[in-house]
Order: C-alpha cells, then structure tokens, then sequence
C-alpha cells in the first residue's frame, strides 16, 4: 500500500512539473505485458512487428536503460533451470547440460555464452540458484515423463495440489 501511495505521490509531483513547464497536459500511454523482454519490440531490434509501438517510440520518448526490480528470477521446468539476477542470466537445457551465463544487458538474444570467462560468477549464481530450488521443493531434478513428474510432486507436497 505504501508503494503505490509513493508512486502516486512521485506521478502527483512529476505532472505538477511538467503543468508547470507546459500550457498543454502530457500525453502518457502505459503498457503493460507479461513475460516480454525489451528486445521484442521491433523499435529495439526484435524480428516481430510493432509497428504502432514503433511510432510512439520514434515520436516519443524511448528507454535505453533498462534494470530489473532487484531481485532474482528463477525458473526451472523439466530440468531445465535459470535463474536472471541483474543484468545476468544463468541457464542451462537441462541437468545434463553445463550452465551458460549471459549478459543481458549487451546480448539481448543471448548469443554469447560468457561461463569461461566468468566461473566465479557462474559458481555464485548456482548457489543461489541451489538455494531457491532447495527451498521450492525443485529437487530432485529427474529425467521422467511429465505424467510421473506430477505424481511425484503430488506426492511430495500435497498441500500444492492446485485447489483453492
């Protein structure tokens, strides 16, 4: 509740700013999307059109500096594990495969597996990543059907059964 009383307060006192630069009220346009990087828009390289969100960032204002909320992002599904921590990712295919790290803010398509050159940062994401999966119930990572998986977990953790 706090937050959004803080950023209403930070939106009441940017319009008063701009009211006071300007006769005419700014024209604002809020988008919100889910499960989207930057680099899917077209106006930031992606092969997908946008055209209409072209237009707006070329007569407009557009971003180029982009953060995460400062916190992790974990991800794991049929053994195949991320996790994205600033401007890092770490992730691999599977168990069976080594981790790749990426960086985000200079390979948006993350072409470029940087793990050699970054082992101390590789082993530090692991960890964390260890930690996040221990404590979510993630392990064992297993090479079973989908089918088995589920029971497994029902098993497991009956409480998360689905239901309200």
């Amino acid at each position: 509740m706090n937050r959004i009383l803080y950023t209403s307060f930070l939106l009441g006192a940017g319009f008063t700013c701009i009211k006071a630069q300007s006769s005419t009220p700014p024209n604002i346009v809020l988008i919100l999307c889910d499960d989207m990087g930057f680099s899917d828009l077209g106006c930031y390289g992606s092969e997908i059109q946008t055209p209409n969100i072209d237009n707006l960032a070329g007569n407009g204002v557009r971003f180029s500096l982009f953060k995460n909320t400062g916190r992790d992002l974990f991800f794991e599904h049929q053994s195949s594990c991320a996790i994205i921590s600033d401007h890092w990712k770490l992730v691999r295919g599977s168990r069976n495969e080594p981790w790749e790290l990426i960086e985000l803010s200079t390979d948006p398509f993350e072409t470029k597996d940087l793990s050699a050159q970054y082992p101390k940062l590789v082993k530090k994401l692991e960890i964390k990543w260890n930690k996040w999966a221990e404590r979510s119930n993630v392990f064992p990572l297993e090479n079973k059907p989908w089918s088995e998986r589920i029971r497994y977990y029902i098993e497991r953790n009956p409480e998360q059964n689905g239901k309200e």
